[in-house]
């Protein structure tokens, strides 16, 4: 994880928002009361919502390809609840955003087959990290170029070898 952050609300309203690089523990400092608390990762610009209710629909757009090729986004939330007093801890799972994908082509099947270009194409340029069901796009718009193999993942497709792509998550949409 290179970035980092968290956001708390209680009643349906942005408490506190904090961020950190890496692995850092992130500490909030809340009153008693029960708290919604989302964590993004990986997601620079990402803006915050100030009410609860807009987290759903809230997007985080990528570019290029490049701007996941290094760190993959991810997201997670949970629920705590304060008391007077209390110093809780709370962990938060993250799941990634993209889709890991493994293409091995059988190039032994037509003679003299070479492969010499792969793009995924038409894939998310948009994440909705806490949309219900999974992040999906919404139209045509919201797609764009994904991942393209390197020259020397193209040498291990055609060895018979299998290549590792990351694609964001549009789980059935556009």
């Amino acid at each position: 994880i290179e970035f980092i952050k968290v956001l708390a609300y209680m009643d349906g309203q942005l408490v506190t928002c904090a961020k950190a690089d890496g692995n850092e523990d992130i500490e909030l400092e809340l009153r008693q009361g029960v708290y919604n608390i989302y964590a993004l990762a990986n997601m620079h610009g990402y803006a915050t919502p100030v009410h609860e209710s807009e987290i759903i629909e809230s997007t985080y757009r990528i570019n290029s390809i490049e701007d996941i090729a290094d760190t993959i986004p991810m997201c997670g939330s949970g629920e705590i609840t304060l008391h007077a007093g209390d110093n809780e801890e709370m962990d938060i799972v993250l799941e990634r955003l993209v889709s890991k994908i493994l293409l091995s082509v059988n190039t032994g099947v037509l003679e003299g087959l070479e492969i010499t270009s792969v793009r995924l194409c038409q894939g998310a340029a948009v994440l909705r990290p806490f949309m219900e069901g999974g992040s999906r796009v919404l139209d045509r718009s919201e797609t764009g170029n994904g991942d393209y193999a390197s020259s020397i993942d193209l040498e291990k497709l055609n060895n018979g070898r299998r290549v590792l792509f990351y694609i964001p998550e549009n789980c059935q949409g556009v």
